[in-house]
């Protein structure tokens, strides 16, 4: 039997654990945060891997599609097959974000190179 997962309640959950992400450092660290050169620097690095999530996520979505069709589960079907068209396009707003960010195409291929998704 497989368990449905409610993306309305999953979603928002998702989001608040992700925007606590700074929670899990020691109060130490977690003042470093509030110095511009380092937060810039975790802005800059936290956009590189959000690029490379997202230029995953339509695939993930079309997989997740075809095995939601494959268990019969429609409801799902329906929820991400919607959510696909709000997808189409981010990388490449993002990748003309990394390119005003680190200075160029040159330098996004480059940091592209050094920054593997995490």
């Amino acid at each position: 039997m497989t368990s449905k997962i409610d993306f309305q309640v999953f979603l928002p959950q998702a989001a608040m654990q992700l925007a606590g992400w700074d929670a899990a450092f020691p109060p130490g660290q977690r003042e470093l945060l509030a110095k511009p050169e380092i937060i810039r620097k975790v802005v800059k690095n936290s956009y590189v891997d959000g690029y490379w999530r997202i230029r995953r996520t339509t695939p993930l979505i079309l997989a997740a599609i075809g095995a939601f069709d494959e268990a019969g589960d429609r409801e799902s079907v329906m929820f991400w097959s919607e959510h696909l068209s709000e997808e189409g396009g981010h990388d490449l707003v993002m990748y003309d974000d990394l390119e005003s960010m680190f200075g160029g195409p040159d330098a996004v291929r480059n940091i592209l190179q050094q920054r593997p998704i995490l």
